[in-house]
């Protein structure tokens, strides 16, 4: 193109590019307001821009960190089987206010965390069935591990389960944190 033609073109409005960036973002998955941020950072739109794009955005309901963290964290912990140490983690790294993490995670209780545990200790049980004994509680305590329960929750699921099997039977050999 010539430059006379380039300098007919009408000059792009800072705004609606950015608002096309969200909208755009928005339509794959809900993401959080310190993610858009991050986004539109890396595609050069002003602080001053973003701010006022994430604002009405916010205001208008499309994003919402407050539903996104508790969305997030009922379908970790219900579906990957994740500990609310480690759901926390994740939303805090996605730049998720405390508070609004402290609230997703809040009806995750010692309870819930290991009766999920047990279940999830019963999946992996049932994948062991041609480990030797003696490894099957260290593979089910660091399955668990991995998904952020604490040591304590690891051992009571993993005794749980390899005593309901009948793989168990004298609890007292094995020492738990």
């Amino acid at each position: 193109m010539t430059e006379a033609v380039l300098n007919q073109l009408p000059e792009a409005d800072p705004a609606a590019i950015a608002r096309a960036i969200v909208l755009r973002k928005l339509a794959a998955s809900a993401k959080t307001r310190a993610e858009l941020a991050k986004t539109l950072n890396e595609r050069n739109v002003s602080t001053e821009i973003a701010n006022e794009v994430l604002d009405r955005f916010t205001e208008v309901g499309l994003i919402d960190d407050e539903l996104y963290a508790a969305t997030f964290a009922r379908s970790r912990h219900e579906y990957k089987g994740l500990s609310a140490r480690a759901i926390s983690y994740q939303l805090a790294h996605k730049g998720v206010a405390k508070t609004d993490i402290e609230t997703a995670v809040a009806d995750i209780s010692g309870e819930v965390e290991l009766a999920t545990a047990i279940k999830f200790a019963e999946k992996k049980l049932r994948s062991l069935r041609n480990v030797e004994q003696a490894k099957k509680l260290d593979r089910i305590v660091s399955c668990l591990a991995r998904k952020g329960y604490s040591s304590t929750i690891c051992y009571r699921a993993a005794k749980s389960v390899l005593q309901a099997d009948g793989e168990l039977t004298n609890l007292d050999e094995i020492q738990s944190d």
